[in-house]
């Protein structure tokens, strides 16, 4: 179970570390000169970039904190682990996703720190079998 999440994950990971090598070392950004107001931009994603990621933790752990508290055996409850845990990885994800998209539009290194720190929280998000049997109170070593 936990090596099918483990794919995911480095799935998920593997594609956008590579579409920011892409951005960075091979398309070079290019700064838009198009009159856009960059200094709302530059705010505006900041604070999504918080926010979201922040909101895909709380979501996360509103939904297994149902799932522990559920009479099911644990099978049953590592299969309803997975759906917030792909949904946790996907909207920090997008997060991700997001910054390198401004970062190629605008040109801003700023947006490939906000895109390093957003990655380091999907890292600690990473699946571990011991916080797994601890967050859903596991019974049996799964």
């Amino acid at each position: 179970m936990t090596r099918r999440m483990m794919i995911i994950f480095y799935s998920i990971m593997a594609g956008h570390i590579l579409f920011a090598c892409v951005i960075v070392f091979f398309v070079k950004p290019v700064p838009a000169e198009n009159g856009l107001n960059l200094k709302n931009l530059t705010s505006i994603l900041a604070a999504a970039s918080v926010a979201v990621t922040m909101l895909a933790y709380w979501l996360y752990q509103q939904q297994v904190t149902k799932i522990a508290s559920s009479d099911n055996d644990d099978i049953d409850k590592l299969n309803a682990w997975q759906a917030p845990v792909i949904i946790r990885l996907a909207m920090i994800e997008g997060v991700c996703l997001a910054n390198l998209v401004a970062l190629y539009l605008t040109g801003y290194s700023l947006y490939l720190y906000f895109y390093v720190a957003t990655a380091l929280a999907m890292l600690y998000a990473k699946p571990r079998p011991l916080s797994i049997a601890t967050e859903l109170q596991l019974q049996e070593d799964q």
